[in-house]
């Protein structure tokens, strides 16, 4: 595996959790 591929699941891994996270602010800001 290049760095180059590793970068790229890096990302796509932070964007995930990212999402995931904002996800979670917005479900507890409903409640």
């Amino acid at each position: 595996m290049n760095l180059y591929q590793m970068n790229i699941m890096l990302s796509d891994f932070t964007i995930r959790n990212l999402r995931k996270k904002n996800v979670d602010i917005i479900n507890k800001r409903k409640k």
